[in-house]
């Protein structure tokens, strides 16, 4: 009876022994199956990542292309810029020279004339009587004399 009794427990331990491995490989296989739907997103994903690598690698490819046609055209500019300012400079130094001896030193020098009083305006010339002309044809009459008469003393 003991003998059976051992056999039948390690039978027992076996067949839950047995369960349990089916449940755990039921656990397993759900398990796969996420995994395998995963994968198929995770290649989608990898896929995206892929052509967003490439797309940013054009990118910088034509961003660099841009910067070396940009560092060019500046220094075109910088060149003609340099050659322009020689030019001026080349014009401006014969002037210099020239207005040396009165140019101001300082500012002091430079404000000194415009704070100083400036003489008053002389007034302006008084309007010069007008003579009547010599010919009878000549001589105002009326309305025009009145008008000639009228400025005559708006303007003194």
């Amino acid at each position: 009876m003991s003998g059976s009794f051992v056999a039948v427990a390690v039978e027992l331990l076996v067949a839950a022994l047995l369960a349990l491995t089916i449940g755990y490989c039921a656990v397993l296989n759900n398990r796969l199956k996420r995994l395998r739907a995963d994968d198929a997103s995770l290649r989608g994903t990898i896929a995206e990542l892929v052509a967003a690598t490439e797309l940013a690698h054009r990118a910088t490819s034509e961003l660099k292309q841009t910067i070396q046609n940009a560092e060019r055209d500046l220094g075109e500019t910088l060149a003609k810029a340099d050659q322009s300012r020689q030019s001026l400079q080349k014009l401006v130094d014969p002037m210099d020279r020239l207005t040396a001896p009165r140019r101001p030193q300082t500012l002091s020098e430079a404000v000194r004339p415009l704070l100083q009083p400036q003489p008053a305006a002389p007034p302006p010339p008084a309007a010069r009587p007008t003579q009547a002309p010599s010919h009878p044809s000549m001589r105002p009459t009326g309305a025009s004399f009145a008008a000639r008469s009228a400025f005559s003393t708006t303007v003194r």
